[in-house]
């Protein structure tokens, strides 16, 4: 529920941070606008889909975890949620990358070799950051024997399992 709570303090910080990248952003810090807005659009979403969407539950020594967000009640598949979760998370990662990324371009004002390639590069690393775990996810293996294996290892598991 504490997630729950903080999503209602993050959402309008979240949109009041936007707007001060969009519309406050000074002319001397204009090349790095949209690769800040960015990763504020993704991180933003990520923080979203952990306090409100999944809200995972995580269930120690086992490594387990079960959602209780609101793609739960609306049915939404475990898979499907740990799946989204993990891959908002590294399309943070890329986008953080993408930030040091373009303060290396400006730096170096384009006289590398990668200046070439930069824009190839992050045309495939956004794609593959949102598809990477699909094998995974697609080849879950099957759940009811990992759950009774988790509920022999641990015996005071709480009862929304």
């Amino acid at each position: 529920m504490s997630l729950h709570c903080a999503t209602l303090i993050e959402v309008p910080l979240d949109i009041f941070g936007a707007f001060i990248i969009i519309f406050r952003t000074p002319n001397t810090m204009k090349s790095v606008k949209w690769p800040m807005l960015n990763l504020h659009f993704w991180s933003s979403l990520y923080d979203i889909s952990i306090s409100l969407l999944t809200t995972p539950y995580m269930v120690f020594p086992a490594l387990a975890g079960v959602p209780n967000g609101v793609l739960k009640w609306m049915g939404v598949g475990t898979a499907f949620q740990a799946h989204s979760a993990a891959s908002l998370l590294a399309l943070v990662a890329t986008a953080t990358l993408t930030v040091f990324e373009n303060r290396f371009h400006i730096l170096t004002a384009g006289k590398t070799v990668w200046s070439r390639h930069r824009i190839a590069v992050f045309s495939v690393a956004y794609p593959f950051m949102a598809t990477f775990l699909l094998p995974f996810t697609l080849n879950t293996p099957d759940q009811k024997t990992a759950l009774e294996i988790t509920f022999r290892v641990s015996q005071q598991l709480p009862s929304i399992l």
